[in-house]
């Protein structure tokens, strides 16, 4: 799996410097009116028995976050969106602020040969979630 790399330019995008090197994949940047910047990515957690492949395995991936409150000088620990859902995610899709502080993250959710579009709205700065099957 590769990692996420985040870049900054401050000049118009002549020169890019590294804001943060994740070890996950499909990244994806949040700066929230607050100037908190989020970033989301997938990280495999366990691996699991595949059932339409005998004897073979499936990473099991989790959606994770950081943020940052100084402009990326510092990050937050590592937090799993939901450790207790036994999903396989794929990609997030996109992730977005509304205007009344509620994050919301669209999904993949792939289980059972099924892949199927979920959204996570969480109130609470991404403390607890709401799920919703598209």
């Amino acid at each position: 799996m590769a990692n996420t790399k985040v870049k900054y330019s401050d000049d118009g995008g002549k020169t890019w410097f590294d804001l943060k090197e994740i070890n996950g994949s499909f990244g994806r940047v949040l700066c929230s009116y607050t100037g908190r910047i989020w970033i989301f990515y997938l990280k495999p957690e366990y691996l699991i028995t595949d059932p339409y492949h005998y004897g073979s395995y499936v990473f099991n991936f989790k959606i994770f976050y950081i943020y940052s409150d100084d402009f990326g000088f510092s990050w937050s620990d590592e937090f799993c969106m939901d450790s207790y859902l036994d999903f396989v995610f794929e990609a997030p899709i996109d992730v977005i602020e509304h205007y009344n502080g509620s994050i919301i993250i669209s999904f993949y959710r792939a289980l059972g040969g099924l892949i199927t579009p979920w959204i996570g709205i969480s109130n609470d700065l991404c403390q607890n979630w709401t799920y919703i099957h598209g």
